[in-house]
């Protein structure tokens, strides 16, 4: 089985900057861990999400971006009504949310 996205990278001593043989800017990040994805830790930390991170570096990148992110479904969110009904079902009292809906609930 193969990784889609091409893992283990390859390990790189210094970032670069460089044309593929699609004629493509590719931007390589310095890489000591076969494993990580590209990030930039100060967006990681301001985030406080796993995510990925990647220079733009083509008119046609930024149209499949966008286009990717368009025609990507959105997960609905659940209802206030099944919310409520679910933190209800709750059994164990000493549960935060559990005692947070009971409280609420009495006023």
């Amino acid at each position: 089985m193969k990784c889609r996205y091409h893992a283990p990278w390859q390990f790189c001593n210094n970032s670069k900057l460089y044309v593929d043989e699609n004629d493509e800017k590719k931007y390589e990040p310095k890489r000591n861990d076969d494993r990580l994805n590209t990030h930039k830790r100060e967006t990681l930390m301001m985030c406080r999400a796993n995510m990925d991170w990647k220079p733009i570096l083509s008119k046609r990148v930024v149209i499949n971006c966008i286009a990717k992110y368009a025609s990507k479904a959105e997960k609905g969110s659940e209802t206030f009504h099944d919310m409520l009904m679910r933190l209800s079902t709750i059994e164990n009292p000493i549960e935060p949310t559990a005692r947070a809906y009971r409280r609420l609930s009495f006023y």
